[in-house]
Protein backbone atom coordinates (compact mmCIF):
# COMPACT_ATOMS: atom_id res chain seq x y z
CA UNK A 1 0.00 0.00 0.00
CA UNK A 2 3.16 2.47 0.72
CA UNK A 3 3.90 2.22 -2.62
CA UNK A 4 0.95 2.66 -4.06
CA UNK A 5 0.63 5.83 -1.77
CA UNK A 6 4.05 6.91 -2.96
CA UNK A 7 3.72 6.71 -6.68
CA UNK A 8 1.22 9.27 -6.09
CA UNK A 9 -2.36 7.52 -6.36
CA UNK A 10 -5.04 9.68 -5.35
CA UNK A 11 -7.47 7.06 -4.23
CA UNK A 12 -7.85 6.64 -0.66
CA UNK A 13 -6.83 3.24 0.66
CA UNK A 14 -8.52 2.16 4.01
CA UNK A 15 -7.67 -1.00 5.52
CA UNK A 16 -10.48 -2.39 7.90
CA UNK A 17 -9.31 -5.92 10.10
CA UNK A 18 -11.15 -8.54 11.41
CA UNK A 19 -9.79 -11.45 13.62
CA UNK A 20 -9.62 -14.72 12.03
CA UNK A 21 -7.70 -17.89 13.87
CA UNK A 22 -5.49 -19.84 11.32
CA UNK A 23 -5.67 -22.58 13.92
CA UNK A 24 -7.25 -21.86 17.03
CA UNK A 25 -5.98 -25.11 18.69
CA UNK A 26 -2.62 -23.31 18.77
CA UNK A 27 -1.53 -23.39 22.89
CA UNK A 28 -2.45 -20.43 24.36
CA UNK A 29 1.37 -20.07 25.15
CA UNK A 30 2.31 -20.61 21.46
CA UNK A 31 4.69 -22.99 19.69
CA UNK A 32 8.18 -23.18 18.24
CA UNK A 33 7.81 -21.93 14.99
CA UNK A 34 9.80 -25.35 13.28
CA UNK A 35 8.27 -28.22 15.31
CA UNK A 36 4.86 -26.19 14.79
CA UNK A 37 5.38 -26.24 11.07
CA UNK A 38 6.75 -29.89 10.68
CA UNK A 39 3.87 -30.89 13.20
CA UNK A 40 0.74 -29.20 11.16
CA UNK A 41 2.06 -28.79 7.75
CA UNK A 42 5.08 -31.78 7.77
CA UNK A 43 8.04 -28.65 6.87
CA UNK A 44 8.44 -25.08 6.03
CA UNK A 45 5.30 -23.27 6.44
CA UNK A 46 4.33 -22.67 2.50
CA UNK A 47 3.27 -19.17 3.10
CA UNK A 48 7.04 -17.78 3.75
CA UNK A 49 7.90 -18.93 0.64
CA UNK A 50 5.56 -16.18 -1.74
CA UNK A 51 7.78 -13.18 0.90
CA UNK A 52 10.61 -13.93 0.22
CA UNK A 53 10.32 -12.63 -3.70
CA UNK A 54 9.23 -9.05 -2.01
CA UNK A 55 12.24 -9.52 0.25
CA UNK A 56 9.87 -10.30 2.85
CA UNK A 57 12.10 -13.51 3.90
CA UNK A 58 10.40 -14.48 7.64
CA UNK A 59 13.69 -15.65 8.83
CA UNK A 60 13.60 -14.57 12.45
CA UNK A 61 10.03 -16.45 12.69
CA UNK A 62 10.97 -18.26 16.20
CA UNK A 63 7.23 -19.09 17.67
CA UNK A 64 3.57 -19.64 16.07
CA UNK A 65 1.60 -17.34 18.02
CA UNK A 66 -1.55 -18.25 19.54
CA UNK A 67 -3.50 -15.03 18.68
CA UNK A 68 -6.47 -14.67 20.41
CA UNK A 69 -4.96 -11.96 22.89
CA UNK A 70 -3.37 -10.23 19.95
CA UNK A 71 -6.61 -9.91 18.16
CA UNK A 72 -8.47 -8.64 21.44
CA UNK A 73 -5.96 -5.72 21.82
CA UNK A 74 -6.36 -5.31 17.67
CA UNK A 75 -9.49 -4.80 18.61
CA UNK A 76 -9.38 -2.92 21.32
CA UNK A 77 -7.26 -0.09 19.25
CA UNK A 78 -9.44 -0.18 17.13
CA UNK A 79 -12.01 1.22 19.58
CA UNK A 80 -9.47 3.32 20.95
CA UNK A 81 -8.07 4.73 17.93
CA UNK A 82 -9.90 3.63 14.55
CA UNK A 83 -8.30 1.68 12.02
CA UNK A 84 -4.92 3.48 11.67
CA UNK A 85 -4.16 2.45 15.14
CA UNK A 86 -5.21 -1.32 14.01
CA UNK A 87 -2.88 -0.96 11.27
CA UNK A 88 0.08 0.20 13.35
CA UNK A 89 -0.70 -2.46 15.82
CA UNK A 90 -0.16 -4.84 13.36
CA UNK A 91 2.96 -3.26 11.96
CA UNK A 92 4.26 -4.01 15.15
CA UNK A 93 2.81 -7.60 15.53
CA UNK A 94 4.48 -8.57 11.78
CA UNK A 95 8.18 -6.96 13.02
CA UNK A 96 7.76 -8.60 15.98
CA UNK A 97 6.86 -11.89 14.71
CA UNK A 98 8.27 -12.16 11.60
CA UNK A 99 11.81 -9.68 11.76
CA UNK A 100 12.72 -10.16 15.65
CA UNK A 101 11.66 -13.60 16.42
CA UNK A 102 9.11 -12.60 19.59
CA UNK A 103 6.59 -14.94 21.03
CA UNK A 104 3.18 -12.73 20.46
CA UNK A 105 1.90 -14.91 22.64
CA UNK A 106 3.17 -13.64 25.97
CA UNK A 107 1.53 -11.29 28.06
CA UNK A 108 4.25 -8.62 28.53
CA UNK A 109 5.05 -8.32 24.59
CA UNK A 110 1.63 -7.18 23.86
CA UNK A 111 1.74 -5.06 26.83
CA UNK A 112 5.01 -3.93 25.23
CA UNK A 113 3.27 -3.65 21.56
CA UNK A 114 0.49 -1.37 23.31
CA UNK A 115 2.42 1.37 25.00
CA UNK A 116 4.21 1.22 21.49
CA UNK A 117 0.98 2.07 19.64
CA UNK A 118 -0.09 4.13 22.76
CA UNK A 119 -3.06 2.15 23.77
CA UNK A 120 -3.14 3.20 27.85
CA UNK A 121 -4.00 0.27 30.52
CA UNK A 122 -3.74 -3.28 28.24
CA UNK A 123 -2.62 -5.13 31.21
CA UNK A 124 -5.78 -4.83 33.27
CA UNK A 125 -8.11 -5.21 29.52
CA UNK A 126 -5.78 -8.85 28.32
CA UNK A 127 -6.47 -9.73 31.98
CA UNK A 128 -10.07 -9.06 32.02
CA UNK A 129 -12.44 -10.56 29.03
CA UNK A 130 -13.46 -7.56 27.68
CA UNK A 131 -13.52 -7.84 23.50
CA UNK A 132 -12.81 -12.01 23.63
CA UNK A 133 -16.62 -13.18 22.52
CA UNK A 134 -16.37 -10.58 19.51
CA UNK A 135 -13.16 -11.92 18.50
CA UNK A 136 -14.29 -15.26 18.70
CA UNK A 137 -17.23 -14.86 17.08
CA UNK A 138 -16.06 -12.84 14.11
CA UNK A 139 -12.99 -15.71 13.49
CA UNK A 140 -16.16 -18.12 13.79
CA UNK A 141 -17.91 -15.83 11.02
CA UNK A 142 -14.76 -15.72 8.62
CA UNK A 143 -14.84 -19.16 9.10
CA UNK A 144 -18.30 -20.05 7.99
CA UNK A 145 -17.92 -17.93 5.02
CA UNK A 146 -15.13 -19.38 3.71
CA UNK A 147 -12.24 -18.05 4.40
CA UNK A 148 -9.44 -20.47 5.12
CA UNK A 149 -6.10 -18.57 5.34
CA UNK A 150 -4.57 -14.93 5.55
CA UNK A 151 -3.95 -12.98 4.31
CA UNK A 152 -7.55 -12.71 3.39
CA UNK A 153 -8.29 -9.53 1.21
CA UNK A 154 -11.77 -7.52 0.33
CA UNK A 155 -11.17 -4.66 -2.33
CA UNK A 156 -14.19 -2.57 -2.94
CA UNK A 157 -14.07 0.46 -5.37
CA UNK A 158 -14.84 3.51 -3.28
CA UNK A 159 -19.01 4.37 -3.56
CA UNK A 160 -19.44 0.87 -5.31
CA UNK A 161 -19.71 -1.33 -2.23
CA UNK A 162 -22.64 -3.22 -3.66
CA UNK A 163 -21.17 -4.08 -5.97
CA UNK A 164 -18.94 -7.27 -6.45
CA UNK A 165 -15.15 -6.87 -4.47
CA UNK A 166 -12.30 -8.58 -5.48
CA UNK A 167 -11.08 -10.79 -2.81
CA UNK A 168 -7.66 -12.25 -2.64
CA UNK A 169 -6.25 -15.32 -0.15
CA UNK A 170 -3.10 -15.98 0.96
CA UNK A 171 0.08 -13.89 0.55
CA UNK A 172 -0.01 -11.57 -3.03
CA UNK A 173 2.56 -9.60 -4.34
CA UNK A 174 2.46 -5.78 -4.07
CA UNK A 175 2.23 -5.89 -8.33
CA UNK A 176 -1.25 -7.73 -7.64
CA UNK A 177 -2.47 -5.12 -5.38
CA UNK A 178 -1.43 -2.40 -7.55
CA UNK A 179 -3.05 -3.86 -10.54
CA UNK A 180 -6.28 -4.44 -8.80
CA UNK A 181 -6.46 -0.91 -7.20
CA UNK A 182 -5.62 0.53 -10.01
CA UNK A 183 -8.62 -1.52 -12.09
CA UNK A 184 -10.76 -0.52 -9.35
CA UNK A 185 -9.89 3.22 -9.75
CA UNK A 186 -11.92 4.55 -13.00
Amino acid sequence: MEEFREEGHPRKIEINWRPYFINPATNEEGEEFNAYCKKVFGGEFPATLPGKEEGKAFTNWAMWPNTLQAQRLVHHAGEVGGADMQTKMYDILFRYIYEEGRNCSDEEVLIEIAREVGIEGAEPYLRGKEGKSYVQRAATDATRMGITGVPFWTVYREGKEDEDPVTLSGPSSSKIFKKIIEDLSF
